[in-house]
């Protein structure tokens, strides 16, 4: 049976909450924290011209832990572009695992199942 409009206004604070949450990944590093990526940086991201500059885009945007955009990290690693950073910091595989990572818990890896909708008629 279909979500009804009431299902989902119950759980309009639960799913709110969804779109707000912070994880952690373990990586070479160390343990960062990430938010879990909009609609909006994900189309962003998808964007760019290859597979390693939209993980390096994504994961710029979605790392607060260390803030990659601290101006005094940036200089320290002689971090041209803003997003070079990450490179600096993580392998390119790694850069790659983090952005499928950061992908799942915007939803791309959640398991959706089909089924042929057939109306039930009053006779």
């Amino acid at each position: 049976m279909a979500v009804t409009i009431q299902e989902l206004i119950a759980q309009r604070e639960t799913l709110k909450e969804k779109h707000n949450q912070k994880y952690t990944i373990e990586t070479s590093v160390g343990e960062i924290v990430v938010k879990v990526p909009d609609a909006a940086l994900i189309a962003e991201s998808l964007n760019l011209s290859t597979g390693f500059e939209i993980n390096k885009h994504l994961v710029y945007n979605s790392v607060i832990l260390p803030n990659l955009r601290e101006g005094e990290l940036q200089k320290a690693f002689g971090a041209f572009e803003p997003t070079d950073i990450v490179a600096k910091i993580f392998l390119p595989g790694e850069i790659s695992r983090i952005g499928d990572e950061l992908f799942k818990l915007a939803g791309y890896d959640t398991k959706i199942v089909s089924k042929l909708y057939e109306e039930v008629k009053n006779s």
